[in-house]
């Protein structure tokens, strides 16, 4: 039994208390427990959980689950969940008695991962050179599109990323002014410089 302030409290109860949801299922793969955070991630009351088989709950995760069972191997994996729509972190930790499913929902984080592969693949496809840098003086490449690759002659982005920014100016008076303007303004538009590829050919 779990102690709190002195009180004994109800087994499970520390379960209670954690965001995560947590489910206990049987050798026959019947909902034997469900936790606060597991009654609150999948919208269901207590009653509509425990008792139920495995596909009632999460239909997705039978395979996942029973693979689990057979190897006795606790795994981890993420899943979109079509029933709920949301994604999910599940572990599934099996045992002699059955199996327990720990779950966490992760869909604002997926959500801003597709965001940014969504922007990469943009900005992949731009007609225009585009690149991302450090600042300073020693600034460096840490993301350039195929377009600044072609611009630049070089083989490869990570080419690019083995150079700094200073090393593509022609004039290295050019590299200054441009330094100056960006922190004096906090961005630079229209400006004109001379640059040069990799195996020094310069360029406008």
């Amino acid at each position: 039994m779990d102690s709190v302030e002195g009180e004994t409290t109800r087994p499970g109860a520390v379960l209670d208390r954690i965001s995560e949801g947590v489910l206990a299922l049987d050798e026959d793969l019947v909902y034997t427990y469900a936790n606060e955070g597991a009654m609150d991630l999948l919208g269901m009351d207590r009653e509509d959980i425990v008792g139920e088989y495995i596909r009632d709950v999460f239909p997705e995760a039978e395979e996942s689950i029973t693979a689990a069972r057979e190897t006795g191997e606790q795994t981890s994996y993420e899943r979109y969940n079509e029933q709920y729509s949301r994604w999910f972190d599940v572990s599934l930790y099996p045992d002699d008695n059955g199996l327990t499913i720990v779950f966490r929902d992760i869909t604002e984080r997926k959500e801003r991962e597709q965001e940014l592969e969504r922007y990469e693949r943009i900005v992949e496809n731009l007609p225009v050179a585009v690149g991302e840098s450090t600042t300073g003086d020693d600034a460096g490449f840490t993301a350039v599109n195929s377009a600044a690759v072609e611009m630049f002659d070089a083989d490869s982005k990570a080419d690019l990323e083995d150079h700094t920014i200073g090393d593509a100016y022609a004039e290295d008076d050019d590299r200054k002014r441009v330094s100056e303007l960006l922190r004096e303004r906090g961005r630079l538009e229209g400006k004109e410089v001379r640059l040069e590829t990799l195996s020094d050919e310069p360029f406008w």
